[in-house]
């Protein structure tokens, strides 16, 4: 009986707080707690990055170019839709880097322990897709990147969500911008 009066004050605690998965009016999701006459509001939002670059060339140009700019970066093709000209990789594991560069030079993950970037330790998982579309007679690419990272040692099972610099998306953009120049 005494251990049922012990627990029940961690079971009440328990039933007070209520989540809540409403939407703010960008539709981010939130997670709201309510408890005892006080709020927290917490924003649980993946970071995705869009970057655009202008092209000197018509969609159709553009798109002929855009898996050879990606091949050059060393990321594989994994999804190509022709009707809407996009493509990328949803399931990017840039092992070794991206392009002879350490990984947390394209993306922030945190620091470890020992204040290393995350990027560089952890199994990281990207989604890069780009986009040609008209702009009047020329074009542009749109590509956008989310990425998570995943500790390896076993230890800790939760991924870590990633925040891009920027870098990944304009060198992709300055690659199809040498390649509709040439």
């Amino acid at each position: 009986m005494r251990r049922i009066l012990l627990l029940a004050p961690l079971l009440l605690c328990g039933c007070a707080a209520a989540s809540v998965p409403p939407e703010d009016a960008a539709g981010a999701p939130r997670t709201v707690v309510r408890e005892a006459g006080s709020t927290l509001e917490v924003m649980l939002a993946t970071e995705v990055n869009t970057a655009s670059t202008a092209l000197p060339a018509t969609v159709e140009r553009a798109w002929a170019e855009l898996p050879g700019v990606y091949s050059q970066m060393g990321i594989e093709v994994r999804t190509s839709e022709p009707a809407t000209h996009t493509l990328g990789n949803i399931n990017f594991h840039p092992r070794g880097g991206i392009q002879g560069r350490r990984v947390s030079e394209f993306l922030d993950c945190g620091a470890g322990n020992l204040g290393s970037p995350i990027a560089d330790l952890y199994s990281v998982r990207v989604n890069v897709r780009s986009q040609v579309v008209a702009d009047g007679a020329t074009s542009r690419v749109l590509t956008t990147l989310s990425a998570a990272a995943r500790s390896t040692d076993g230890a800790s099972g939760g991924e870590v969500r990633c925040v891009t610099r920027g870098k990944l998306e304009s060198v992709i953009g300055a690659g199809m911008l040498l390649a509709v120049s040439r």
